[in-house]
C-alpha cells in the first residue's frame, strides 16, 4: 500500500485559522485523510514540530493543541520515528543538496518506513530529495 506523508505545515493549517484560505483547504485534506487513514502517515517529528509551531507562533490554548495532537495520533494510528541512519543521511542531503536537515531527516525516516510521497506546502525544499514525489494539496483543493 502506498502511503502519503502529511507534512507539519498541513497539520498546522488544520488548526490555525490565521490564513482562512489555507485553513479551509487543509480541512479538505483532513477530510480526505479521515476517509482513507490507511493511505496517510506522519512522523513523531511532525507532531513535535506541530506542537512547537502552535506553542510559539499562535495564541491557541494548550488544551486545544493537545487535543489536536491526540486527534492526529488517532487518525494516523502510528507515527513513525527517525533513527541515527536517517539523521546521517539527512546530514549528507543537507551538505550535498542544500536540503534543510529537519526536512531531510523527516523524509529519510519516511522512506525507511516505505513512504515516498509527501503532502506539503514546502515543495521547493522537498523536491531536492531524490526518489520522492512532492504534492502541494493546497494548490488543487
Amino acid at each position: 500500500m502506498v502511503k502519503i506523508l502529511v507534512d507539519t505545515n498541513i497539520l498546522v493549517y488544520i488548526a490555525d485559522k490565521k490564513d482562512l484560505t489555507k485553513y479551509q483547504k487543509a480541512r479538505e485534506v483532513l477530510k480526505e485523510i479521515e476517509k482513507n487513514p490507511e493511505n496517510f502517515t506522519i512522523g513523531l517529528q511532525n507532531l513535535r514540530e506541530f506542537g512547537n509551531v502552535l506553542c510559539n507562533k499562535t495564541k491557541i490554548p494548550a488544551h486545544e493543541i493537545n487535543e489536536y495532537i491526540f486527534q492526529f495520533q488517532n487518525i494516523f494510528s502510528e507515527a513513525f520515528q527517525d533513527d541515527i541512519e536517517s539523521m546521517q543521511q539527512a546530514v549528507f542531503l543537507n551538505r550535498e543538496l542544500g536540503v534543510s536537515f529537519h526536512d531531510a531527516n523527516l523524509m529519510r525516516a519516511a522512506i525507511k518506513n516505505g513512504t515516498y510521497t509527501i503532502y506539503t506546502e514546502n515543495t521547493k525544499d522537498f523536491e531536492k530529495i531524490p526518489g520522492i514525489r512532492v504534492v502541494n494539496p493546497l494548490n488543487w483543493l
